[in-house]
């Protein structure tokens, strides 16, 4: 049982092997036309363009909240008063 599915696998491989350079091909073409994206004449491409270095960044941000407030209630300033 084990043997039979190496045997298929072997196959398998074996015919890719013989074939590598149309497989290369397939994949390249899969990934130069997978990826969905805008015309770049598109209004939403020109704004994306225009606006990109002031978009809201959402992870620095929380992960700067969350080091004040757990600094905060390290430090507990509220002792001292």
């Amino acid at each position: 049982m084990i043997s039979r599915s190496i045997d298929r696998l072997v196959a398998v491989l074996e015919r890719l092997a013989q074939r590598w350079q149309l497989v290369l091909l397939n994949v390249a073409l899969l990934f130069t036309f997978s990826f969905a994206r805008p015309a770049s004449s598109s209004v939403d491409a020109r704004i994306n363009r225009k606006v990109a270095h002031q978009r809201f960044d959402f992870v620095g941000w929380t992960v700067e909240s969350i080091w004040q407030k757990l600094t905060h209630a390290l430090i507990a300033p509220q002792r001292y008063m």
